[in-house]
């Protein structure tokens, strides 16, 4: 049992790694924060820090989305927010943290595990996406993207304006 426990601990781990997640294991009761090394690099640091060493990496006008999930998580058991920390460097990144409430036998909350993942590029790629659309939107030029029949899928204003399409109805079934 105790070589199955092992192997399944493993494999976690390995999977956790693979997916380049930090981790966190909160004793509400004494404060201590345990992380793993991937969750210290996360925020920009070598090794593991203490908890509010973490929190200071928080960017200031982000601080209130942490601390409404933190209240949050009494309330449903689980942990959600997405905030940007500043590293030591000065950089800004944006970090996923998720967690679950564990509760103690005398069903206090006890315990808050969890994982962190470093999002930044993931924002990066959202933004030039939104700044794509902004400029196809505005542009008077006729943009469209064509899907592998030869229907369209998506046409811009100035598109619909100067093929006639009232609506993204009409675009789709081409009138």
């Amino acid at each position: 049992a105790n070589l199955k426990v092992a192997e399944a601990e493993e494999r976690a781990r390995l999977a956790v790694d693979a997916a380049g997640l930090g981790t966190f294991d909160l004793d509400l009761n004494t404060g201590e924060t345990i992380t793993s090394v991937q969750f210290a690099r996360i925020f920009g640091f070598e090794q593991p820090l203490s908890h509010n060493k973490y929190i200071e990496a928080i960017h200031p006008e982000d601080l209130h989305l942490r601390d409404k999930a933190y209240t949050q998580v009494f309330e449903t058991g689980k942990l959600a927010y997405e905030v940007r920390i500043i590293w030591p460097d000065g950089s800004i990144h944006w970090i996923r943290v998720d967690g679950k409430l564990f509760y103690d036998i005398k069903n206090k909350p006890a315990r808050l595990l969890g994982t962190l993942l470093d999002i930044s590029q993931e924002r990066k790629a959202n933004e030039e996406q939104k700044k794509l659309i902004t400029l196809v939107n505005n542009s008077v030029d006729l943009m469209a993207i064509l899907e592998l029949n030869g229907t369209n899928s998506y046409i811009n204003e100035a598109g619909k304006n100067l093929l006639g399409f009232a609506n993204d109805e009409e675009v789709k079934i081409g009138r």
